[in-house]
């Protein structure tokens, strides 16, 4: 449209982590109350393996990042 002008949501920063919020350590302890039985489809070793599936599984499913992460794991071992 003439002299139409989009109009975008302002984008607003997260937050800091407030003081008051429970440690990793608890959080992760009332998960595995919660949740025993919680596992993955997604094969990894380590948390940077894990990570890149993660990112991976959002674009495919979780049987092709595994065909795929197991040779780019083997050629690619650390994140340098």
């Amino acid at each position: 449209m003439p002299g139409h002008r989009a109009t975008y949501a302002r984008h607003n920063p997260p937050r800091a982590v407030k003081s008051d919020a429970a440690p990793i350590s608890e959080v992760t302890t009332r998960l595995k109350r919660e949740y025993p039985d919680a596992d993955t489809e997604l094969n990894w070793r380590n948390p940077l393996e894990l990570l890149v599936a993660t990112m991976l599984s959002a674009q495919t499913t979780d049987v092709r990042v595994n065909m795929v992460t197991d040779h780019l794991f083997d050629r690619y071992r650390t994140a340098e």
